[in-house]
């Protein structure tokens, strides 16, 4: 909360608002933001938006520390990981994503910690996916089908980006030890435009002389958390403008920061 002073209106009754915030200023966060991360830590259960659709036969992922007979020992982090494992020929699962908002990123990365290690001949094999809208078709990324007994960190560049985007995890388990990936993370540019935006305004017609509070209610549109924000607003006293354009940094949010969703911030004027 930022006071601010009216030293220069100690004659001035009363000022009348006309526009509080004239413009939320373009955020330009420089560098890669991480928008999206998953590193299954829920106790064995299923993360909040996660699905899973069963392409041949029926198979859960489940989430557990480390892979089968012990390939790997433990998680990549933590004590959970996802794991597809059948101690038997084929059976075939997508784990999917929630729907992921990354149309106002560019460059965008997925990466995820991975292992699938071989057994007695036997491989299971691990493919990803993506689509760019609930019904749209699923497009392949990048397969894995030989032994990679350890975790290691699988990189993929991610296309066309939209607002309504999938990523889907296609374990085949085949007899091997399991598929298993643990921190599942998604990283990209932030796209030039506008990131919050006002969703409402509360504040007296009327300011008196001395300090007033106005709040705005506003929301993160993006899906990364934002650091600082700039925004500026006019008051009007007919004779005399107080305080035009003024300038507004990083301490808009508590704790420094504007997660994704609705917020407010109180500003003294």
């Amino acid at each position: 909360m930022n006071s601010i002073s009216n030293k220069s209106v100690s004659n001035l009754f009363s000022k009348r608002l006309v526009i509080i915030v004239f413009a939320l200023c373009v955020f330009s966060t420089k560098g890669q933001v991480t928008i999206f991360s998953e590193g299954f830590e829920h106790n064995s259960l299923m993360p909040s938006g996660w699905t899973q659709e069963y392409v041949y036969d029926t198979l859960n992922w489940i989430f557990t520390n480390g892979g089968n007979s012990g390939h790997p020992s433990t998680a990549h982090n933590g004590s959970f990981n996802a794991l597809l494992y059948y101690g038997g020929i084929h059976r075939t699962t997508r784990l999917v994503t929630p729907q992921l908002n990354l149309s106002q990123y560019n460059n965008l990365q997925l990466k995820f910690w991975h292992a699938q290690a071989v057994y007695s001949g036997d491989q299971d094999y691990l493919r990803v996916f993506y689509k760019t809208s609930a019904n749209g078709t699923w497009t392949l990324l990048a397969s894995y089908t030989s032994s990679i007994t350890s975790w290691t960190l699988q990189a993929i560049n991610l296309p066309n980006p939209s607002s309504t985007y999938y990523i889907a995890f296609e374990g085949e388990a085949r007899y091997g030890f399991g598929v298993v990936i643990d921190d599942v993370s998604i990283t990209g540019n932030v796209a030039v435009g506008l990131d919050i935006g006002i969703t409402g305004i509360e504040s007296p017609v009327i300011f008196s002389t001395g300090n007033n509070t106005f709040k705005i209610n506003y929301k993160n549109s993006r899906s990364d958390t934002i650091y600082s924000a700039n925004f500026g607003y006019k008051l009007d006293t007919n004779a005399n403008v107080i305080d035009t354009n003024r300038s507004i940094t990083d301490t808009l949010f508590p704790g420094g920061n504007l997660k994704s969703g609705l917020m407010f911030v109180k500003q003294h004027t």
